[in-house]
């Protein structure tokens, strides 16, 4: 093959590729923002997660490391330390959250989170938060909300108090977290 023609032909390739990167772009770019805002919304999770910690637990969690280091009443303070973090795992979310049946895996139902797996599609999970927030009395709020292919971040109100329901599609279940924070 010819120098010229073989150039030529790698020109054509090198400006397909360049066009292919090109029509992605805005794709990727969007893809960028929402692993953003998906970054920011774990952040608010982390923080809610962290406020739920009982009081006291520190100084108990402090004593049971100086038991350990082979002072006496280790198993009391331990089984102290567990009864509080017995706690953390109670069921007991806002009765204005509405909860979908066929829950997999429950991973936190308390006042400010609920999070759990369901097995019910992405699509009619995403509807049933969208018309159960609104009949609990949540007013929608666009700002900050956003829907994408199998994940959508929908943020609500109610008197003072804000909720931002996440949704995303994985391994064929649809993973829900809501976030609940006073305003």
């Amino acid at each position: 093959m010819d120098k010229k023609l073989r150039l030529y032909l790698m020109g054509i390739l090198i400006l397909s590729m360049c066009l292919s990167l090109a029509c992605r772009l805005p794709g990727m770019i969007g893809d960028i923002k929402s692993m953003v805002d998906t970054a920011e919304e774990l952040q608010k999770t982390a923080v809610n997660l962290a406020s739920q910690i009982p009081p006291g637990f520190e100084k108990t969690a402090e004593a049971a490391v100086t038991q350990i280091m082979g002072e006496e009443g280790f198993q009391e303070t331990l089984d102290a330390s567990l009864d509080q973090l017995d706690d953390l795992g109670e069921k007991n979310p806002p009765p204005d959250i509405p909860l979908l049946d066929n829950r997999k895996e429950e991973y936190s139902l308390t006042p400010d989170l609920v999070s759990y797996s369901v097995d019910v599609p992405y699509q009619d999970a995403l509807e049933f938060y969208k018309q159960g927030m609104l009949a609990n009395g949540w007013t929608f709020i666009e700002t900050g909300s956003a829907e994408a292919d199998g994940a959508a971040a929908l943020n609500y109100e109610k008197d003072n108090r804000k909720a931002v329901v996440a949704l995303s599609w994985i391994d064929n279940l649809t993973v829900v977290m809501v976030s609940i924070y006073t305003k």
